[in-house]
């Protein structure tokens, strides 16, 4: 009787550790959000041959703008996420 109690105490204890080597479970890397993917929008450009210096400058203006906030927002996430994920499905 002591000998049975012992052996399902022991089964109870090592059931966990026993089947996690037999089927390892893995969760999936969350995908990114599909904003933060999409690549830069493309520049303004100048239309036209003659064009006053404001109209230049606004569209110089305008760009830079877009160009840096663009490249805040997407290129260093996406390296970061890349580089993540790369990590994550490296370990074992």
């Amino acid at each position: 009787m002591k000998s049975i109690l012992i052996l399902c105490l022991a089964l109870c204890i090592s059931g966990c550790s026993m089947f996690t080597k037999f089927l390892p479970v893995k969760p999936k890397f969350p995908e990114a959000i599909q904003e933060l993917t999409q690549p830069c929008p493309d520049l303004e450009t100048i239309k036209g041959d003659q064009v006053a210096i404001t109209e230049l400058l606004k569209t110089v203006v305008n760009n830079y703008t877009l160009y840096y906030q663009c490249s805040l927002k997407n290129d260093g996430w996406n390296k970061w996420y890349k580089e993540q994920k790369e990590i994550y499905d490296n370990v074992k």
